[in-house]
Parts: structure tokens; C-alpha cells; sequence
């Protein structure tokens, strides 16, 4: 094992601190009514993922269906989340190409799923 090897496996385990942490924070400054969507702030208009976070929030409450009113994509953001922690620890083998292509593909639904919250006005 080389030293670029041991560099990211160090990597992994920091960012993933790194995630969580600011998920614990954010989560904090939401339930205080403090934290607003930066994309929201600084162009007017809400971002792609919007009510992600109070989503994830109904969900710790288990309040299932009002999850799916504040974005009704959280399940696949979940998925999406555990299947590139499998991928990354190598516990799922696909090819790179594939899963840029999945990525792609989750990514097209955040997309179509903004635009039609935009146009009938779904966006909370």
C-alpha cells in the first residue's frame, strides 16, 4: 500500500465526521428557526433541494407523510447517500462509468422534480 492509498483511506472517515457534523449543526439551527437556504438567500429563488432538511426532520419524528409534502424525493437522497458509502467502501463493485451514470440519472430526477415544484408552485 502506497502512500496515496493510506492519504484516502484517511480521507473517508473526515469527510464523513465532516457531513454528519454539519448535518447535526444545520439541523440545530433549523429546529431553532434560525438556518435559511443559502441558494434561497443570495438568488430569490428556492434551490433544487429545498425542504430537504425539514423533510429529514419529519422523518426523525416519523411523520412520513409530511416528509413527502416538504420534498418528495428525501427516500432517494437516502438511498442515493448509502449506496455511494457501499460504493466508495467497495462493498458494492460497479464500474465508475455506471456509477456516474446513476448519479446522472438521480440527479436528472432532483431537476425534473425542482422544475415541476417551480411550475405548480409545490415549493414550501
Amino acid at each position: 500500500m502506497d502512500d496515496n492509498d493510506k492519504k484516502k483511506k484517511k480521507k473517508i472517515p473526515i469527510i464523513s465526521v465532516m457531513a454528519v457534523s454539519v448535518i447535526i449543526i444545520l439541523t440545530f439551527l433549523t429546529f431553532r428557526g434560525i438556518y435559511r437556504c443559502p441558494f434561497k438567500l443570495l438568488f430569490g429563488i428556492p434551490c433544487p433541494c429545498c425542504g430537504m432538511t425539514r423533510a429529514f426532520i419529519s422523518v426523525s419524528k416519523g411523520d412520513i407523510r409530511e416528509a413527502f409534502f416538504f420534498h418528495p424525493l428525501w427516500p432517494l437522497a437516502v438511498i442515493t447517500v448509502i449506496f455511494q458509502i457501499l460504493y466508495e467502501k467497495r462493498w458494492i463493485r460497479i464500474r465508475k462509468r455506471t456509477d456516474d451514470i446513476l448519479l446522472c440519472i438521480v440527479a436528472g430526477f432532483f431537476f425534473l422534480c425542482y422544475i415541476l415544484r417551480i411550475c405548480f408552485g409545490f415549493l414550501v
